[in-house]
């Protein structure tokens, strides 16, 4: 009977071995955490800086438009006032067809 006990029994070594290797698991799993963590926040300053490059580039393409839209608007002052009559009939024609299409989708 003794001599199952003493099978049966933890001796400090192995108790000592056992609480270490619980330890150790626990700071794996906490590092493990951290490591997570960390990666989400990798991911989301990257998800910032592609935004903010996409920014960037529709404000680029923004000024742009801006820019060629007023050298048109330039354009189109200097021909109504070389050509009133023109630019007068062209206007009346645009705002026929304005009205057309805004008639034919109208709900009746």
């Amino acid at each position: 009977m003794t001599q199952r006990n003493n099978l049966t029994k933890r001796t400090d070594e192995e108790e000592e071995i056992i609480r270490q290797g619980n330890e150790g698991e626990a700071s794996v799993k906490e590092d493990l955490a951290d490591l997570q963590e960390e990666q989400s926040e990798i991911k989301k300053n990257k998800e910032k800086r592609t935004m903010s490059d996409s920014e960037k580039s529709s404000k680029q393409k923004f000024d742009q438009a801006r820019q060629e839209f007023s050298e048109y608007e330039k354009k189109a002052e200097a021909y109504v006032k070389e050509n009133p009559k023109k630019a007068l009939a062209m206007a009346g024609a645009a705002a026929l067809i304005a009205g057309s299409v805004v008639s034919a989708f109208r709900k009746k």
